[in-house]
């Protein structure tokens, strides 16, 4: 069968669900194995595998080379996104239609992103929404604008300012509000570094400012609270467990382990009696 999409994943953990396989499916399917062991169980399956490690873009420019022949619109998803393959299908075909450059399904209400606009808005009457920038995480690309924007993916290893970059090319460019997608896995960048060792913040800095754009605020200040975050509840929980050694801490949970089979003991008894 020729279909005129492609779906590009990376798998490396347990997240991956074999969803994407669904006999009607409308797009084609890329694998990238890059964690040291992968699960091949379901390799088979898709008409394109490969395993080459290393951030998500840098790996997907290496391995466009060996995808020979043109979809109309390419799909590059984090393994943690989830969408039907029905929705997919539909906002394949939408994007088509409306020939769209760039654009992605709306994010569901209880996901977890970045940026307000690409969540789904219950309110807009709009099947297709204007927006500033699509997510890293779940782009679709059209063939067109794929092939002005490639050269940029190996720039950024974790993918950080990309997504600014492609915006500044002015592309026709949203969201399908119609159709929803889930991200439920927390960003856990906030401590990553690549080869370079650059967070993922330094490395968008670093791009934004080779394409002379303006570093965003937004950024910024999440990175700040987020790290910030992180190193309080890591200085509690230090705190916690050395509280717990203490000779105080030992009486007090002998105190309450007292307490709580008196209290076990007490209900045991009035159980037998009713």
């Amino acid at each position: 069968m020729s279909r005129r999409y492609l779906l590009y994943l990376p798998v490396g953990e347990a997240l991956f669900s074999p969803w994407i396989f669904h006999p009607n499916r409308k797009y084609d399917v890329a694998i990238n194995f890059y964690s040291t062991q992968p699960d091949e169980s379901f390799a088979h399956k898709a008409e394109y595998v490969f395993f080459t490690r290393g951030g998500k873009w840098p790996a997907i420019y290496k391995n466009l080379a060996s995808i020979r022949r043109q979809y109309q619109s390419y799909a590059f998803f984090d393994e943690d996104v989830h969408l039907s393959v029905e929705s997919l299908n539909r906002c394949f075909s939408a994007g088509d239609h409306l020939k769209i450059d760039l654009f992605q399904a709306s994010l569901s209400q209880r996901s977890i992103g970045f940026h307000k606009e690409l969540f789904y808005q219950e309110q807009s009457s709009k099947f297709f929404r204007p927006t500033n920038l699509v997510e890293i995480m779940m782009p679709i690309f059209s063939q067109k604008f794929l092939s002005e924007v490639a050269h940029t993916f190996p720039e950024s290893e974790s993918g950080y300012g990309l997504d600014y970059v492609w915006a500044s090319k002015k592309p026709r460019m949203g969201v399908i509000n119609a159709y929803q997608a889930e991200h439920l896995r927390s960003v856990r960048s906030v401590f990553w570094r690549n080869s370079r060792g650059e967070s993922a913040h330094q490395e968008m800095v670093r791009i934004l400012k080779k394409y002379d754009l303006p570093v965003q605020w937004k950024h910024q200040a999440y990175y700040f609270l987020r790290q910030n975050l992180i190193k309080f509840q890591q200085q509690r929980k230090s705190s916690l467990w050395a509280w717990l050694e203490t000779p105080q801490a030992g009486m007090k949970i002998k105190k309450a382990q007292s307490k709580a089979s008196t209290s076990s003991r007490l209900v045991h008894q009035a159980q037998s009696l009713s």
